[in-house]
């Protein structure tokens, strides 16, 4: 008896969720006519890492054997290519201004390729030690040659591949040591970038690549053992940033002659003020008279007034002023005159 009670009380609470559900009803899961695809994995970044056997023949391809005769070797990069000719940048210390005895042998060339007739100095600057060429060879399969954009991060992968002790191209890896510093090389103060990979002589003008094949810059050379040094130092090779270089070959469009328009000095080192060590970093900009001091701090730079304070620089030749010191350098050489912009005035140095 009592069994029975219990089924029909079963049933009737069963009956009672069946209603239940029939009157309210309930959410459904609708599944759209188009469903939108799965998202799927980004593309390959334009910068991404290349193998360091990839690198190193892009190196290969924008490395020339550099020889002034009778007795300097060193190398080139290769930077533009015509039907008809080719522009290879060098180190001055290494060729000079002297197209009658500089000598370029190419990838895969046996000879080189020198004389007036094939060889043209398009511009030079001794202050940044760079020399720019033009050497005839018809239909040179240069290729895209990547920029590397900003600076390099400290740490960053490197490679370089020059002609040392003139043996032929060879590549030698590193990291970025110093992303910007001003070093004194051949007593000349100069903006560079410093790394560990072999700065030997030979080198001296090789193309230096980042790990996304980019070109960062130019070999300068190595620092030099100072008096009290019984040993040279090792991984320390100084770079003249492709931002600067470029600045330099725009100029060399408009004429043969010294490249770097505007005079410029350096001061770079730690000072100490009120028991904080702080960088001084400043650029001058002209000579005698007409010289203006830019002081740059924390990604900034400041000019002086007439009443004595300073004052930020906004822009320069009419574009944002940049927040490192090698795009500001590389951007005041590219001009006779700089065009400086603060407080929303223009004015030139």
């Amino acid at each position: 008896m009592k069994r029975n009670i219990g089924i029909k009380i079963c049933t009737l609470i069963a009956a009672l969720l069946i209603a239940a559900i029939a009157l309210f009803g309930c959410e459904k899961t609708t599944v759209p006519d188009n469903p939108e695809p799965a998202p799927t994995p980004d593309e390959p970044s334009k910068t991404a890492t290349l193998s360091t056997e990839e690198v190193a023949a892009i190196g290969e391809r924008l490395a020339v054997e550099v020889a002034r005769v009778p007795d300097r070797t060193g190398t080139g990069i290769i930077i533009a290519a015509d039907d008809e000719s080719v522009t290879v940048v060098t180190c001055y210390h290494v060729a000079e201004y002297d197209a009658a005895h500089a000598e370029f042998r190419f990838n895969g060339d046996s000879e080189f390729i020198g004389g007036r007739e094939n060889v043209e100095c398009v511009g030079y600057s001794a202050q940044f030690d760079v020399a720019i060429f033009k050497v005839k060879k018809a239909n040179y399969k240069l290729g895209e040659v990547k920029r590397s954009s900003g600076l390099r991060k400290k740490g960053a992968a490197i490679m370089v591949t020059g002609n040392a002790y003139g043996q032929g191209i060879a590549a030698f890896d590193g990291v970025v040591s110093l992303p910007e510093s001003v070093a004194s090389i051949d007593n000349v103060l100069r903006p560079v970038m410093r790394i560990t990979a072999a700065g030997n002589p030979g080198n001296s003008g090789a193309p230096v690549l980042g790990s996304d094949g980019s070109l960062v810059g130019m070999v300068l050379g190595r620092r030099a053992a100072r008096e009290n040094e019984n040993i040279q130092p090792e991984g320390m090779t100084y770079v003249l940033p492709i931002a600067i270089i470029d600045a330099l070959c725009e100029n060399a469009a408009a004429g043969e002659g010294n490249v770097a328009y505007t005079s410029v000095k350096f001061e770079w080192g730690d000072i100490t003020e009120n028991n904080v060590a702080k960088r001084n970093a400043v650029v001058t900009l002209g000579s005698g008279e007409k010289a203006t001091r830019i002081r740059y701090e924390s990604g900034a730079f400041y000019k002086k007034t007439s009443d004595g304070n300073e004052a930020k620089i906004e822009k320069i030749n009419g574009k944002d002023c940049p927040t490192d010191f090698i795009n500001f350098v590389a951007e005041a050489v590219r001009k006779p005159a700089v065009e400086l912009t603060i407080g929303g005035a223009t004015e030139n140095v």
